[in-house]
């Protein structure tokens, strides 16, 4: 089967605020030509040189995917990258007028949703392919991580997750095939612990972070977390703070297994990082940031 490279047919936008941030930032879809690629323009900074969605810019992986260039940085990418990616659209302008996209609701649905409004066109040249030939391995056994791809004549993606937390639990999920990212993939929010938010706050992220665009698991009781701290910046009310269905949300999980399926869409979405389409099946446990991008430098060394 002949495949040809993609991009869109019109420019569409969208705003909201930064998850990370909390400044509030416009991002712009715009059509690209063969070859172009993915790439990223602060339009809030004048003369701003492009970001090449390419492993090479990244300069940060904690807590999300950071690239960068001559000291220009664009946060937590990964969202909007998997939607591109997941949609199989090779060439893509992304403007954006702060140095974070908005986080919507902290899935990649909505950015899926308006770039099939869009439209997504065939162009001329044909998907360039990075083809994985022989197994390759990361692992960290300090933190019982590790993540394999193999052989396999379309990109597939195996997660599991288990950090011993009962809200969460063990869960594994596989995607076969990109065409039901929308559906599979795309609804899954971000998600954090309650004991994670505080220390979060204290850093300076999750600056734009709330109930509306991240799940937060009850790992820890009420009385431990500093209540006063997460009301003033979280949003989180008392009322919500009694609730017992394992999350502090009023909106139910949208899959059971919701918090894999969300690892699954960022370490796709890091995998765009590559610059090309992946022939593999990658099998991830407990995939991070990091592990991601480690494994994306590793695959782009040898096939480059």
């Amino acid at each position: 089967m002949i495949n040809h490279q993609k991009t869109i047919k019109r420019s569409v936008s969208c705003s909201g605020v930064g998850l990370h941030t909390g400044v509030k930032s416009t991002v712009v879809f715009k059509p690209s030509s063969e070859n172009s690629g993915i790439n990223f323009v602060r339009t809030d900074v004048p003369d701003s040189i492009p970001i090449p969605a390419d492993v090479h810019w990244v300069v940060s992986s904690v807590r999300g995917t950071t690239i960068g260039r001559d000291g220009l940085n664009i946060l937590t990418i990964e969202h909007i990258l998997s939607a591109v990616y997941g949609l199989g659209i090779d060439n893509v302008t992304i403007e954006l007028s702060a140095k974070e996209p908005p986080a919507m609701d902290g899935s990649a649905i909505h950015f899926v949703e308006i770039l099939q409004q869009a439209g997504i066109v065939d162009q001329v040249a044909l998907k360039d392919y990075i083809v994985i030939q022989e197994p390759l391995t990361y692992a960290d056994p300090n933190f019982e991580i590790e993540m394999n791809i193999v052989p396999q004549d379309n990109f597939m993606v195996s997660c599991s997750i288990d950090y011993g937390i009962a809200p969460l639990g063990k869960q594994e999920f596989t995607i076969c095939s990109m065409k039901d990212f929308p559906e599979m993939i795309a609804p899954a929010r971000t998600f954090c612990l309650l004991s994670e938010v505080e220390g979060l706050l204290n850093i300076g992220l999750a600056k734009g972070g709330s109930l509306e665009n991240t799940v937060v698991f009850l790992d820890t009781k009420i009385e431990q977390v500093d209540y006063k701290l997460l009301q003033e910046n979280f949003g989180i009310s008392e009322e919500i703070m009694t609730r017992s269905n394992g999350i502090l949300n009023r909106e139910k999980l949208r899959f059971d297994d919701e918090p894999v399926r969300h690892k699954t869409l960022d370490l796709i979405g890091d995998f765009a990082l590559l610059g090309k389409s992946i022939k593999g099946h990658v099998t991830a446990k407990k995939p991070s940031h990091t592990m991601n991008v480690e494994m994306v430098k590793r695959i782009k060394e040898i096939y480059s």
